[in-house]
């Protein structure tokens, strides 16, 4: 759906509305604050509003740039009824523009400015509130907040290294995608197509076809049907379970290795325990035996799991995340359809991680739900070299060696 005035692109069946006694916004992240909401802050006497700021700093800056501080991962003017004490004091138009957007994050295309949701927010998640149609002029004025930070997309799309399209061609490769992403037996199979598909457009550029003409000459029933490597030399058992390993452990360890707090020496631990799938982690500050995870049940029959699942990869789709710039590489729509398929089989690592952690081999929908906010927060949401790829150059040459491999989506899905 689409608004005339800053030309908002409003993604359909998604509700939202504000959660009490939620706050998940408001803990375990850095919230950062614009100058002029600083100034008007700290003109404020806190501690007579609140004991909580009696002999506390109430901001801290990092690299010159301002942020709230946090008491046990919370931001200090969280109040105890899980309420901002900004909000509740000042008002709405009182708190940082950050605050102000959440769940909403823009980016301007050439079609117009996509609105991008949240999923760590359980609203969203959920589903529950007010549809985003009927808020449009709200969002609309959230969405000029702050204009010069909105991610942007080129109108000249690189498909790979070798060969870029126009913005009219890539909408017509991605609601192709979407509509393949809709059909087949299965979400997984789909997604597999979905690559073959791409690897077949890259055939039809190299004979210097028209996308339109690649596309007419597709038939959807037969990307369903496995690629013939008869001509390429197949790996053993072994080799693949030993590449499937490493990049389980690559791209699933930012949780455990990249973010988590602690020492190197445990960090690289929980990276072999990750390769070995052997071992003890930490999630959500309870352990879990990690050779359990390969032992729990995804089922990718169950369509009230699927549900949220498929939302959410075809939200990024949708929302173009998939080509927006990163810290380790140019985007491609290659490369960044790969990383979809590794937000999905994150996605179901850590949903069987958390029905683990509820003593359950079985999958179930709060196990998604958990999943899906924990990938959104830690890997979707910031993807840069300090995230996804654990902090370190090599790992980021890794991944993209590994990304650009034919079989790619064999081995992660």
């Amino acid at each position: 759906m689409q608004n005339s005035a800053l030309n908002i692109i409003i993604p359909e069946n998604f509700c939202y509305t504000c959660l009490p006694n939620c706050a998940v916004c408001c803990k375990n992240w850095s919230i950062d604050i614009d100058e002029e909401t600083y100034k008007n802050l700290s003109k404020v006497e806190w501690e007579k509003i609140s004991e909580k700021f009696v002999g506390r700093k109430k901001f801290i800056e990092e690299n010159n740039r301002k942020y709230f501080e946090l008491i046990d991962d919370k931001c200090i003017f969280l109040d105890d009824d899980k309420y901002c004490l900004i909000h509740k004091k000042l008002g709405f138009d009182a708190k940082t523009s950050t605050c102000k957007i959440y769940p909403f994050k823009f980016i301007k295309t050439a079609d117009g400015i996509i609105v991008r949701l949240s999923f760590v927010c359980p609203s969203i998640i959920k589903n529950t509130g007010i549809p985003l149609e009927e808020q449009i002029a709200e969002i609309e004025k959230i969405a000029s907040l702050k204009p010069e930070q909105m991610r942007r997309i080129n109108e000249t799309v690189a498909v790979n290294e070798d060969f870029k399209i126009s913005w009219p061609d890539y909408k017509k490769l991605e609601n192709f995608i979407l509509d393949l992403l809709k059909t087949g037996n299965n979400y997984e199979s789909s997604l597999k197509s979905a690559a073959k598909f791409l690897r077949i457009v890259l055939e039809g550029l190299k004979k210097k076809e028209e996308i339109s003409g690649i596309l007419e000459k597709i038939d959807k029933k037969n990307l369903f049907v496995r690629m013939d490597t008869s001509g390429e030399k197949k790996e053993n058992d072994d080799t693949f379970t030993k590449k499937q390993r490493l990049y389980y452990a690559l791209f699933v360890g930012y949780e455990f290795v990249g973010r988590a707090k602690g020492s190197v020496f445990k960090k690289y631990s929980n990276l072999v325990k990750l390769i070995l799938k052997k071992g003890t982690l930490e999630l959500n500050g309870k352990k879990f035996d990690v050779s359990r995870v390969d032992q729990t049940y995804f089922n990718i029959e169950n369509k009230e799991n699927m549900k949220l699942v498929k939302k959410y990869i075809e939200h990024l789709i949708f929302t173009k995340w998939h080509l927006l710039p990163t810290d380790f590489s140019t985007p491609n729509l290659v490369s960044g359809y790969s990383l979809i398929l590794v937000i999905y089989a994150i996605v179901k690592w850590f949903s069987k991680a958390f029905a683990v952690l509820r003593g359950t081999s079985v999958v179930e929908l709060c196990d998604v739900e958990n999943a899906v906010s924990i990938v959104d927060l830690n890997y979707a949401g910031h993807i840069t070299k300090e995230t996804l790829f654990l902090n370190s150059p090599v790992f980021s040459k890794i991944c993209n060696l590994l990304i650009s491999q034919n079989n790619f989506e064999e081995i992660i899905i």
